[in-house]
C-alpha cells in the first residue's frame, strides 16, 4: 500500500512526523459508499445523481472534509474512524509509531485537523472511480425555444 509521510512544518507541533496510508481499493471503496451516502441522506432521489456526480470536484476542492464532518453522526463517527486508520503519528524515540486512537494528548487539535484533511486527500480516489459508475445525466437540449410573458426592448443577439 501507498503511505505518505507528512511533517508538520508550522506551529506547536512543528516537526512531528506522521504516516498516512492508502487505503486499499476495497476499503477505499467501502468507505467511498458510506460516504456517499452520509453526504447525500437529506437529498431526494431525483437530485442524488447529480450531487454525487459533483463528489469528485468537492473531494478535490479540499472541502470534503467539511462535508464529512456535517453529516449526521451515524455515517461521520465510522467515516472518521476509518480515516483515522490510516494515520499514525511517528513517536519522540523516532522508532514507535502511534495510531491514531493513541496520540490524543501528543498533538494539537488543529494539527490533526490538517493531518485528516491530508489522509482524505490522499484517499479521494474512490470519488472519481464512483462518478464514473454513476448513469450520465440526460443532456440539456441543444436548442431551446423560450418565449417572454412581456414584451422588451431587448434584441436577441444575432450569431
Amino acid at each position: 500500500m501507498k503511505e505518505v509521510k507528512h511533517v508538520v512544518r508550522s506551529g506547536p507541533d512543528k516537526g512531528r512526523t506522521f504516516f498516512i496510508q492508502r487505503m486499499s481499493a476495497f476499503e477505499a471503496e467501502k468507505w467511498g459508499r458510506l460516504f456517499l451516502r452520509g453526504a447525500t441522506v437529506d437529498i431526494s432521489p431525483d437530485m442524488k445523481p447529480v450531487y454525487v456526480g459533483g463528489m469528485a470536484e468537492l473531494a478535490s476542492s479540499g472541502l470534503g472534509m467539511n462535508t464529512l464532518r456535517a453529516m449526521p453522526s451515524e455515517y461521520s463517527d465510522q467515516l472518521i474512524n476509518g480515516l483515522n486508520g490510516t494515520i499514525e503519528l511517528l513517536a519522540v524515540d523516532g522508532v514507535t509509531r502511534l495510531s491514531a486512537a493513541c496520540i490524543g494528548e501528543e498533538i494539537e487539535a488543529g494539527t490533526y485537523i490538517d493531518v485528516q484533511q491530508r489522509a482524505f486527500e490522499l484517499n479521494i480516489g474512490f470519488f472519481q472511480a464512483v462518478s464514473r459508475s454513476l448513469p450520465k445525466l440526460p443532456k440539456a437540449e441543444a436548442e431551446r425555444e423560450t418565449t417572454l410573458s412581456a414584451p422588451t426592448s431587448h434584441q436577441p443577439l444575432q450569431p
